[in-house]
């Protein structure tokens, strides 16, 4: 009897341990929240979209990241008291950029725009999460522009096979500068559950997937001339209960039907080994090295020929320093331990990563 109790007892706390979890407003930002996120170079990440499904375990502890970032939640007065009336007093949201030279076009604006942050609030009826404001500094002055109509993120409660969409309008006007104009249709479907590993999340824990389909249309009006540029792109996070920013968050631009990666970001904690995205350099790229995986721990990384001096850095995946060379091209981890290293090589402004595994 006792036995069988036993047995009841472990079937119950394994069942619980990898069970459906639902994502209510709850699990979302809220103010005063600094959550940080490592970026990952899409290119060579390996990350196959398709796989998903119920009870399902995605295993992302191989992806490495290259810079981190933090969003800061604010209430719409602490950035400017003139966005509670404007926007709403109950709405917050994030710098997303310092400044902005042209709305996405190469024809440089005749004003100086700063501080761009976008807006979100919670909403009842039913429980929602919506992007609900932009708003910038411009030439000087405080310029929030609401949504016509909302960007729903998302609608709660989420769980698997629960889908909604919407429509969405945006319409920036600067008088005798331009106009901006986004107007979208957003469908979301929670396609997948299970549990998800991660270089933050080094052990599985449950989450849900939802993917986002959106087709937008953006309209720029500039010096009389209107653009229209339609994108399609698709997002796919993977939410964690009692975490406020997605496991991992995945965009992909769709191009004559095919998904493109184009960016990458996981919740994570502070690593020294990395650059802020205030650092970053662009001249970032992914570089080759061979054979990889290597048996014996000895690797050639592929240096790029215009890259006459440089610097070879080696980590293991919880960012400790394992090795250093200088204009060696030759890495050697023989006395670490099997398993997966980043390689950071840097070049003047020049920097460049690769994965190993031995």
């Amino acid at each position: 009897m006792k036995r069988l109790l036993f047995i009841f007892c472990l079937s119950f706390i394994v069942f619980r341990a990898v069970s459906q979890i639902t994502i209510t407003a709850g699990d979302m930002p809220v103010v005063g929240d600094t959550l940080r996120h490592s970026i990952v170079l899409p290119a060579g990440s390996g990350i196959d979209l398709t796989k998903t499904g119920a009870n399902y375990s995605w295993d992302f502890s191989s992806l490495f990241p290259v810079a981190q970032a933090i969003d800061s939640y604010k209430l719409a007065s602490d950035v400017n008291s003139l966005f509670a009336l404007l926007i709403s007093p109950t709405a917050y949201g994030h710098k997303v950029a310092d400044s902005l030279g042209g709305f996405g076009i190469s024809i440089p604006l005749p004003v100086k725009v700063t501080n761009i942050y976008t807006f979100f609030d919670q909403l009842h009826g039913p429980d929602r999460y919506v992007a609900d404001a932009f708003a910038a500094t411009i030439s000087g002055f405080p310029a929030p522009v609401n949504y016509t109509n909302d960007d729903v993120i998302y609608t709660f409660p989420l769980k698997y096979n629960n889908t909604d969409s919407n429509n969405y309008l945006f319409d920036l006007n600067i008088p005798s500068v331009g106009r901006i104009k986004m107007q979208g249709y957003r469908k979301n479907i929670v396609d997948g559950w299970g549990t998800i590993i991660t270089p933050y999340f080094t052990t599985g824990v449950n989450c849900i997937r939802i993917k986002s389909d959106i087709h937008e249309l953006d309209t720029i009006s500039y010096s009389g001339t209107t653009i229209g540029l339609p994108r399609h792109t698709m997002e796919y996070k993977w939410l964690v209960s009692g975490e406020h920013y997605p496991a991992l968050y995945v965009t992909t631009e769709v191009v004559a039907g095919i998904e493109i990666p184009t960016a990458i970001t996981f919740r994570d904690h502070y690593r020294h080994t990395i650059l802020s995205v205030a650092d970053a350099k662009p001249a970032i790229q992914f570089l080759n090295a061979y054979p990889n995986p290597s048996k014996d721990g000895v690797f050639t990384v592929e240096i790029p020929g215009s890259w006459k001096s440089y610097t070879i850095e080696i980590f293991d995946m919880s960012g400790k320093l394992i090795n250093n060379y200088s204009n060696l091209n030759k890495v050697n981890i023989q006395s670490s331990a099997s398993g997966i290293y980043v390689v950071r090589v840097v070049s003047g402004n020049n920097t460049g990563y690769v994965r190993i595994e031995k």
